[in-house]
């Protein structure tokens, strides 16, 4: 059996939107999933494919634990979920290819698997064009596509035909035969339009408020309806008291004056006179199709499915999932930041670092002068040591910010748009998600801080000397205050002291957007945080829990307590200012990243998907 759910089951509060849900698809068969809307199925799936999380029940794909094996669950398996979302600046191709890639294929065989998939569903003359230009049913076409991607013995279509014309939907019809007869795949697949189930179904199973009511070869299921009746009288009680005399049964709502009718051995005039004396208004019988059984299952005419025996669970006879899960995680997400353009981003902190140091060189030239002059008694030589400090100080703030922004935008903008389902539905753990997620964040800080220390000290070096703090005497005398020898640890303390405030605002941003499913409240939360830990460290001095705070380990326009300052402070010749939390510099940063990530993995982990 390539999908068995067993006694499945969905809660939503305190109601059940699916119930002991025993579902079958084999391999070599397309089952239709019937009932109407809000019966359950799209549910259904979506816990079958670890979108939601089922309350209780199994989900084997090939004989063992989706939940205890998700990566193996989901290298076997591909999904169309209703509208299917992708990055919309990008070509039908260039998404296929990231989705392989994401799926653990080289670059070389996603590009071809990517080719070969976009033909298939008839997207090949737009291939090259951006999403956002599709049509909706270009857009399901291209799900479709991606459901394919990696050759998976299991498919789940959920209204796979929605948006298409009518040459669409037989290429669709065409599709699913195929892939069942020629490749021996099991497709789960449901669909309100019974007329296109009915030529394309090897099994049917109906949902009917979360219950199963029937499931069965189609073909077996069909022919006990050619024997059936449609009958509508105007006295219900009457009408079932005649039958119960000829020994016929109604079966369902003993009120419903609308029924099918079994007339079993009686012949059908005698069924037909019993029923006049109910006031029979319709008797005919019933069409020997799809929709007249599914009339009759709904009905609860049917008899309900019989308990089945638990599958025996088996370790997978070929392992699908690729290796180096959060590995590939990294590489999309980088892949996916890097054409939004976040490098471009990165470089505004070292662009106003640059700025920083350009005001100070201007600076320092015109103090010199008014010594020279006479204007001014003395001032202290400008040092690169003091242009480093100060080009931080303007820039890591912003470092901080961009950072804490993006990573907010990591989850809740993908939630947002719809392309974090496409994400789940590869062969990766939502933990690895998580963490690749946090990887990326953590990277784009780094390389952030990294690029404005690397412009600000080539600068510094370019326009002044790491050289001792000297006080410039009208005479032009050099009086030294601080050695060189002494400023070198320090700066090498506070810019590894910066790193690990920025990776707490990395991970702050993360936990937000895991929390706060939409980008825009996600990325205003987010500042509202930034600033409340900044002005709350004016409330808590004091007492001294502003060595609690992220805040305090950076600089800042609204007060600055960080080793950055203390260091630009002394590089100024002012000895008296040293770093109050130099104890905690580490310890403190890092708990935050480590409360931080935790709660932002248990709420992708939990969170239902749509």
């Amino acid at each position: 059996m390539a999908l068995l759910l067993e006694n499945l089951s969905v809660t939503y509060g305190s109601r059940k939107v699916v119930q002991d849900l025993w579902l079958e698809a084999p391999n070599g068969c397309c089952t239709g999933f019937l009932g109407h809307n809000g019966a359950g199925k799209t549910t259904a799936m979506r816990a079958a494919l670890g979108l939601v999380r089922p309350s209780s029940g199994r989900v084997l794909v090939d004989g063992f634990d989706a939940l205890a094996r998700n990566r193996e669950a989901r290298a076997r398996t591909g999904a169309l979920i209703e509208v299917c979302r992708f990055q919309e600046s990008l070509g039908g191709y260039d998404n296929l290819v990231e989705l392989g890639r994401l799926a653990g294929m080289d670059r070389g065989t996603a590009r071809a698997e990517a080719s070969r998939r976009i033909e298939q569903v008839g997207l090949g003359h737009a291939a090259d064009r951006p999403v956002e230009n599709y049509s909706q049913g270009m857009r399901q076409r291209l799900g479709l596509a991606q459901a394919l991607l990696g050759s998976p013995t299991t498919l789940l279509l959920d209204e796979p035909t929605n948006g298409l014309d009518p040459e669409g939907i037989q290429d669709v019809r065409n599709l699913v035969r195929e892939l069942v007869e020629r490749e021996n795949r099991a497709v789960l697949l449901s669909s309100h339009l019974l007329a296109e189930l009915a030529g394309v179904c090897d099994r049917v199973a109906v949902l009917r408020e979360g219950r199963l009511l029937v499931q069965g070869e189609t073909a077996a299921l069909l022919a006990g309806g050619a024997a059936r009746f449609r009958v509508e009288v105007e006295d219900a009680a009457r009408a079932r008291s005649e039958l119960e005399r000829i020994e016929l049964r109604v079966p369902g709502d003993p009120a419903a004056k609308v029924f099918s009718l079994d007339l079993g051995a009686q012949p059908t005039a005698l069924v037909s006179q019993s029923l006049a004396r109910a006031g029979l208004l319709e008797f005919h019988r019933e069409a020997h199709d799809l929709t007249a059984f599914y009339r009759r299952a709904s009905a609860g005419e049917l008899p309900p499915p019989t308990e089945r025996t638990p599958a025996p669970l088996r370790e997978p006879s070929e392992r699908r999932a690729p290796k180096g899960p959060l590995a590939r995680m990294v590489g999309y997400e980088h892949r996916r930041l890097v054409r939004a353009g976040l490098p471009l981003l990165l470089l505004v902190p070292a662009l106003v670092g640059a700025v920083s140091i350009w005001r100070r060189s201007a600076r320092a030239k015109s103090l010199a002068g008014e010594v020279d002059a006479g204007t001014l008694a003395t001032t202290t030589d400008v040092t690169a040591f003091e242009a480093l400090g100060h080009a931080l100080a303007a820039g890591l703030p912003l470092v901080a910010l961009i950072v804490l922004g993006v990573s907010s935008q990591l989850v809740s903008a993908e939630h947002a748009r719809g392309t974090l389902r496409n994400v789940l539905l590869r062969p990766v753990e939502r933990v690895h998600v998580a963490l690749g997620k946090a990887l990326v964040a953590a990277g784009a800080a780094l390389v952030s801080y990294l690029v404005l220390l690397a412009t600000a000290a080539g600068l510094a070096a370019h326009w002044f000397d790491f050289t001792d703090v000297s006080e410039i005497l009208p005479n032009g005398t050099r009086f030294a205050i601080v050695g060189a020898e002494e400023l070198w640890p320090e700066m090498r303390s506070a810019l590894f002291g910066a790193v690990w405030p920025l990776l707490a605002y990395a991970s702050l941003g993360l936990c937000v957007g895991a929390l706060v499913r939409q980008g825009a409240a996600a990325l205003g939360v987010a500042l509202a945080l930034m600033l409340g830990l900044d002005l709350s460290r004016a409330f808590v001095r004091e007492g001294g829990i502003d060595a609690w705070l992220p805040s305090a380990y950076l600089p800042s326009p609204l007060g600055d307590s960080s080793a950055v300052r203390s260091f630009a402070m002394l590089s100024e010749g002012v000895t008296n200012a040293p770093f109050l939390h130099a104890t905690t510099e580490v310890a403190v940063p890092l708990a935050w990243c480590v409360v931080a990530l935790g709660l932002a993995t248990w709420s992708l982990v939990r969170r239902a998907v749509p």
